[in-house]
């Protein structure tokens, strides 16, 4: 068995971002990873604060138009997709044109021209929680998160409702309340320590 090292480079908590109050859903970061994935059906996108903590999300490429129910579903699709790139390029760029002939193509091209600014220039980025069978996690908003004013960016209603939820500790069952007294600790059969 090799060393098993402990020291201060060991973070005490997760290095991820989680929204635990109103102020955590826009964060002034830099955006330190986006690529494509190897089969060409998402990108993902990695923001890092000051504190090193990071935050990311995949964010899907629209389907071929045939796999959807209709064409507005499809237009609908590829407006979000072209919306969201062109949000990630407005950080840095105040004008730019880029073609291509598919999604995957744009996609990997936005990627190159943005590559440069990687972990350089500060953005801020608008953070949701999103809920799950397993719970409430945080991730990139799906929807033009960023923006280069914070003012810009605005919390949803239902994502305020969402944190007062997730912020809401209500015991699993009896097992979990703490006895009051060492009567109501003895009457539960519990140790008496």
């Amino acid at each position: 068995m090799s060393i098993i090292v402990l020291d201060d480079s060991i973070r005490e908590r997760s290095d991820y971002l989680s929204i635990n109050s109103e102020n955590d859903f826009i964060q002034k970061v830099k955006i330190s990873r986006f690529e494509i994935s190897t089969d060409g059906t998402y990108y993902e996108l990695e923001v890092t604060n000051d504190g090193g903590y990071k935050c990311s999300s995949r964010f899907y490429l629209p389907k071929n138009e045939k796999d959807y129910d209709s064409p507005e579903k499809f237009q609908g699709a590829k407006n979000i997709f072209l919306r969201n790139l062109n949000n990630i390029l407005k950080r840095f760029y105040e004008s730019v044109k880029i073609e291509a002939t598919d999604f995957v193509s744009l996609t990997k091209n936005v990627i190159e021209k943005v590559r440069p600014f990687l972990n350089k220039k500060d953005v801020y980025v608008l953070l949701e929680l999103n809920e799950t069978s397993d719970g409430i996690f945080t991730r990139i908003a799906r929807y033009s998160p960023f923006a280069s004013d914070p003012k810009v960016l605005k919390v949803p209603n239902q994502q305020i409702e969402l944190l007062k939820k997730k912020n809401s500790v209500v015991p699993d069952n009896e097992f979990m309340i703490t006895p009051k007294s060492e009567d109501e600790k003895k009457s539960k059969g519990d140790l008496p320590f």
